[in-house]
């Protein structure tokens, strides 16, 4: 009879003890599971990162030529406003020289005709 509790007694360790083990092995493929899904989340992440520095790149490649543009429009104008001023600063002579009765270079005076032609 006392044989007989001791195995009862082994057999409810055993019991006990698979059933701890069972909890764990469940505990760890939910870990695993729980793993994997963080491990997928992160790709995804990784690739959004991915395309948005691509995306990033493309933006900054479009305003680098932007900027080009705008230099070479700034340029642009800086060059008509020389020329605007030389034109500007013939006209004044032009007009003090109309002023005070000062003859024209023949330079000049084919320029007016043009304008007046």
């Amino acid at each position: 009879l006392a044989q007989l509790e001791e195995t009862k007694s082994e057999k409810e360790e055993v019991v006990k003890e698979a059933e701890r083990v069972t909890t764990l092995r469940d505990a760890a493929t939910e870990a695993v599971k729980a793993a994997r899904a963080e491990a997928a989340a992160a790709d995804t992440a990784a690739a959004d990162a991915e395309k948005a520095v691509k995306r990033l790149a493309r933006v900054l490649e479009e305003v680098e030529e932007g900027m080009a543009e705008v230099v070479k429009a700034s340029k642009d104008l800086e060059h008509a406003a020389k020329d605007l001023d030389k034109k500007l600063d013939s006209v004044r002579r032009m007009h003090a020289a109309s002023i005070e009765g000062i003859p024209l270079d023949d330079e000049d005076d084919e320029d007016e005709e043009d304008e007046e032609g």
